[in-house]
C-alpha cells in the first residue's frame, strides 16, 4: 500500500495550461521571464533574460538523456509537429537532458506555430538511440506567449 501511494506521488500529472512566471534575483535584481508547460515528465520552456540575450529562448526538458550533439557544435536534429501539420526537422543544441532551439528563423517561426497550435509532439533520441515522443498539449499558450513578450519587451501586459 505504501508502495503505491509513493508511486501514485512520482507521477507527473500535466501542470494544466502554460503559465508565466517573472523572477527578479534578490542579489543582482536580474529579471527572467519565462513561460512553462509540463507533461509526462518533459518541460517546455520560453524564456527571456533582456540582460543576457536578445528575444525569446525555446527549451525543452526531458525525463531522458537526450543523444549527444556534434563534436563541434553540440548540436542534433529534432523533429517536431504542431497539430496535423508537416513535421518540421531542425537543429537544436543539446546537453544532458535539455534542448534549445537554435537559429534566427527557426525560434520566431516555432513561436508563431506554437500560438496557433493545439498540440506539439516533439520526437528525439535518447543517448542509448532509443526514440521516444514528447507531448504538450497547448491549452493557453497563445496567452502566454502574448503575456512573455510583454514582458520580455518591458510593457506591462493589458488586462
Amino acid at each position: 500500500m505504501l508502495l503505491t501511494g509513493l508511486a501514485m506521488l512520482a507521477l507527473d500529472v500535466p501542470g494544466g495550461p502554460m503559465q508565466v512566471a517573472v523572477h527578479r534575483d534578490p542579489i543582482t535584481d536580474r529579471v527572467t521571464t519565462s513561460a512553462e508547460l509540463l507533461n509526462d515528465g518533459h518541460r517546455l520552456v520560453l524564456s527571456c533574460e533582456p540582460a543576457r540575450s536578445r528575444g525569446i529562448q525555446v527549451r525543452l526538458h526531458s525525463r531522458h538523456w537526450f543523444r549527444h550533439g556534434g563534436t563541434l557544435t553540440g548540436r542534433r536534429t529534432l523533429t517536431y509537429r504542431f497539430d496535423g501539420d508537416a513535421p518540421r526537422r531542425t537543429l537544436w543544441k543539446v546537453r544532458d537532458h535539455d534542448a534549445r532551439l537554435t537559429g534566427r528563423r527557426q525560434v520566431p517561426a516555432f513561436i508563431d506555430w506554437l500560438t496557433r497550435a493545439e498540440r506539439l509532439v516533439v520526437r528525439a533520441t535518447d543517448i542509448e538511440g532509443t526514440v521516444f515522443d514528447m507531448y504538450f498539449p497547448l491549452d493557453g499558450a497563445g496567452e502566454a506567449v502574448a503575456e512573455l513578450r510583454a514582458a520580455c519587451e518591458g510593457q506591462p501586459q493589458a488586462q
